[in-house]
């Protein structure tokens, strides 16, 4: 069988660990053979692949983001017209040495978030392949805003690519490769339409459909819980 391999909607630390367990085991214990479509959903609509053999994968598991690239490519507007610890450490360190010299307060903003007594327009209207808008411009607003209100130097910066790019941790490189061989048994299986997530200590399939089935929203517990910080 021939299994094809693509990394879409944007990079985190993790990625290539998930490729290169999809490849070793797929390759040693069922003898697949695999292809990779590189950016995401954009290769296999443009036939753009790369060979993707156990040679291919060796020495990627340290690399931060994904060796076949990624993009916000949708597949279907197209024919019809895991980091997150990772994230959350680095921006510790990077925040780390705020407020040594002086008192340096910080202020996060969602994007997308918008004063409840008026409209602020975002610095892109564009859409995005999905329809979705290009979410932007909110920080910069609320920094223009506090320098005004007090009179002191606010900057805006906006993490990005800085919270999910980067090497990846122990943690990381584990969980991913545990998501890959998982997932190649998924194949092996024949059980397609499924995800694989962690759950607890225990990596299960979950249907596509349940994953999607509703928004996962912050539980308003885990709000009450920092608010204790707020001030």
């Amino acid at each position: 069988m021939r299994v094809g391999v693509l990394t879409g909607g944007g990079d985190c630390p993790g990625l290539n660990a998930v490729i290169r367990a999809l490849v070793r085991r797929g390759t040693a214990e069922y003898g697949y053979e695999f292809v990779g479509f590189r950016d995401g959903w954009r290769g296999p609509l443009e036939g753009d692949t790369v060979p993707l053999d156990v040679q291919a994968v060796r020495g990627i598991l340290p690399r931060g983001g994904t060796i076949l690239g990624s993009s916000r490519t949708n597949p279907l507007a197209e024919s019809a017209t895991r980091g997150a610890r990772t994230g959350v450490e680095r921006i510790k360190d990077n925040l780390s040495g705020l407020g040594q010299t002086r008192y340096a307060p910080i202020v996060v903003v969602s994007e997308g978030a918008t004063p409840q007594e008026e409209d602020v327009q975002v610095s892109d209207q564009r859409l995005d392949a999905f329809g979705h808008v290009r979410l932007g411009g909110i920080g910069q607003t609320l920094a223009n805003e506090i320098e005004k209100r007090t009179g002191q130097e606010a900057r805006c910066t906006v993490l990005g690519h800085i919270q999910r790019g980067g090497t990846p941790t122990a943690h990381d490189r584990v969980l991913a490769t545990r998501f890959g061989v998982d997932a190649i048994g998924a194949v092996h299986d024949g059980d397609f339409g499924t995800m694989v997530a962690l759950r607890g200590p225990d990596i299960v399939r979950v249907p596509l459909a349940d994953a999607t089935r509703e928004l996962k929203t912050v539980p308003p517990e885990r709000y009450a819980e920092a608010e204790v910080f707020f001030g």
